[in-house]
């Protein structure tokens, strides 16, 4: 672990970050969209039931597809960070990176969420490209959706500090809450509730199913993480038809890879490249 992380933790902790991180999530500025603010971020764009997909590379050459989907707890808008990320992972010429921003819990429903992500994949997948999906915290939720719906279309996936517990009351959860140093164990439960109570019977019943063959599958997870119990019960499910690779930081906490000046970070960011490209060949 590095001295940059303790100390960036310790930072948060003493900021309290969590509570801005809170209300960020509780009270969320839904009319901002950042494509909408800088549209030279993306090549192009496309409206799909109720959202948008936007290209941030086109290459016609390209062997593969990466589709992000962004975390925020389904309620904060995508951020430029979140942007920032995507494009350091993908900064081979061979992959073409796609983020799908989804309609929002609060204006959208649930049901009308995972709608969108099912299209979203439908779409990006007429490329006949592998589609390899990157998610990190709430947008893992889509994912889960998509392997159960779509598993035929997803070439391999990479979750990144995967929130995939709408309850979150186990002990194990609750005990290391007071080590998270960016999300509120209430704020989330309370989320998780609304987003629950708002699926249709049949998306419950798919998310509730156990997990089949979806591919190779990379998890990338902090130490300090209260979902950390829940990820490394998803990684051992998964185990059981899949290929999967689970690297744990032990400093790290929730979504460290969006803070890129990281020793960590800068791993992470190579680790999901390379495994991304393992994916077609190169």
């Amino acid at each position: 672990m590095s001295l940059a992380m303790l100390r960036l933790r310790s930072q948060l902790k003493k900021r309290n970050y969590k509570k801005l991180v809170s209300k960020t999530f509780i009270q969320p500025n839904q009319n901002y969209n950042l494509f909408a603010q800088q549209p030279e971020l993306m090549t192009k764009q496309r409206q799909v039931a109720g959202g948008t997909l936007n290209w941030l590379t086109d290459n016609s050459r390209a062997k593969a597809i990466v589709l992000y989907f962004h975390g925020g707890a389904l309620t904060a808008p995508l951020n430029a960070d979140q942007v920032q990320l995507v494009n350091q992972i993908t900064q081979d010429p061979m992959v073409n990176a796609v983020i799908a921003d989804y309609p929002l819990l609060g204006s959208a429903s649930s049901d009308q969420i995972l709608t969108f992500a099912t299209t979203a994949l439908t779409e990006v997948a007429t490329s006949g490209l592998p589609v390899i999906l990157l998610a990190d915290s709430a947008g893992a939720w889509l994912v889960k959706y998509l392997w159960q719906e779509q598993p035929e279309l997803v070439a391999a996936t990479v979750l990144i500090s995967p929130w995939l517990d709408w309850q979150l009351i186990s002990s194990n959860v609750v005990n290391l809450a007071g080590k998270e140093v960016l999300l509120d164990l209430s704020t989330m439960q309370t989320i998780g509730l609304q987003f629950w109570q708002g699926l249709t019977p049949k998306q419950q019943q798919l998310l509730q199913q156990p997990l089949g063959k979806v591919g190779p599958v990379q998890v990338i997870v902090g130490g300090h993480e209260m979902l950390l119990p829940v990820d490394k019960q998803l990684v051992t499910e998964l185990t059981l038809h899949n290929s999967v690779e689970l690297l744990e930081y032990p400093a790290g906490f929730h979504d460290f890879v969006l803070w890129f000046e990281l020793p960590e970070t800068k791993k992470a960011i190579q680790k999901m490249a390379a495994f991304i490209k393992d994916q077609y060949g190169v």
